[in-house]
């Protein structure tokens, strides 16, 4: 739940109705702001499998933030019979991909950067309307290295803007 996750939970609960969404993280400051902008369950990764058999959720749809083998083996075994995983992160190594597991489950595996342009005018609006408003940090654009290195140590909780150098 890094700053698109909480973006995309913010869109989902205000722009697109969806009537559950949880969100799950390793780190216990962004379960509680996925809670703030509008998560209705939270859970560490660890615990989530358990979490949805307790609270017996079903899980149709599941987007992956991260796009890891960890994370997309999670959302294979929490997505139910017949859902879609919809994979937008760009974590790094390529995935394995088993279509035997998919086809087993009768999946739709869906892999994409962005969407259309009137999606994109969508949420534009909702920004301008406030209905969403998205977690953006603002950094002098002399900090851009160590944003990366913070971004690549997962100590970057919302998306960072960068600006020239004395606007802040």
């Amino acid at each position: 739940v890094g700053g698109l996750g909480l973006n995309a939970i913010s869109m989902a609960k205000t722009c697109f109705g969806v009537a559950c969404v949880i969100a799950c993280d390793t780190r216990e400051s962004s379960l509680a702001q996925a809670t703030d902008v509008g998560a209705d369950h939270v859970s560490h990764p660890d615990s989530l499998l358990r979490y949805l058999s307790d609270k017996r959720i079903v899980v149709d749809t599941v987007i992956d933030f991260v796009s890891a083998q960890k994370t997309y083996e999670l959302c294979l075994a929490v997505v139910r019979h017949g859902g879609t995983i919809h994979s937008v992160g760009l974590a790094g190594p390529p995935l394995q991909i088993s279509p035997l597991l998919a086809m087993q489950k009768d999946l739709t595996v869906r892999f994409s950067c962005w969407g259309r342009k009137d999606e994109l005018v969508e949420i534009l609006r909702a920004i301008v309307d406030g209905r969403v408003r998205p977690a953006v940090e603002l950094r002098p654009m002399s900090e851009c290295m160590q944003v990366l290195k913070d971004l690549h140590e997962g100590r970057v909780r919302n998306r960072v803007a960068l600006v020239p150098d004395g606007l802040l």
